[in-house]
């Protein structure tokens, strides 16, 4: 009887540490490296920064009418940061009027893509040993200006990440 009591012991022991490792196991994986440490919001927009990223908000000048902060978010030690404007477009900005507010050459083929609550279009080029991504996106009268700037050694990963928080905007919608 004695056997039987402590083998039932031993079997539940072995249930609770096989319980338990494999709950580690689900939060291990469940925890990816890029977890979300923050959501950002604004006036007119939110965005998700993962965890190792900070932010920093500078107010534009008052003359920078319809134009909001200027967000910009990187990771301490690297050389890659994310730079968010936003304008408020007195009319609707549709494919036409965003295509138009991009700085790239109109013989250039861009795709309208979705990215979170917003579509638009992302450019990518290299220049004076820097590489940039950008975006013009927009979500009917909120237009948000993009730029991923970094060195050309940016890694796969950090790009990921940073399309990521891009995919991640948030429209703010207001009852006026």
């Amino acid at each position: 009887m004695r056997d039987t009591i402590r083998n039932s012991l031993f079997q539940i022991a072995d249930r609770a540490a096989l319980i338990k490792s494999l709950i580690c196991l689900l939060i291990i994986t469940a925890s990816p490296g890029s977890a979300v440490a923050a959501t950002l919001s604004f006036q007119r927009f939110t965005v998700e920064i993962p965890d190792g990223w900070n932010h920093m908000v500078d107010e534009l000048g008052s003359n920078n009418e319809g134009f909001g902060a200027k967000v910009r978010i990187y990771r301490p030690g690297e050389s890659g940061e994310l730079t968010i404007v936003s304008y408020h477009s007195p009319v609707i900005a549709d494919e036409w009027v965003l295509r138009n507010f991009t700085n790239v050459d109109p013989s250039v083929q861009l795709d309208l893509e979705e990215w979170g609550d917003f579509a638009g279009y992302r450019y990518t080029y290299s220049e004076h040993g820097s590489h940039f991504r950008q975006w013009w996106l927009s979500n009917r009268t909120t237009i948000l200006i993009l730029v991923y700037e970094s060195a050309l050694e940016a890694t796969p990963d950090e790009i990921q990440v940073v399309d990521g928080m891009v995919a991640s905007m948030g429209g703010v919608f207001r009852n006026r």
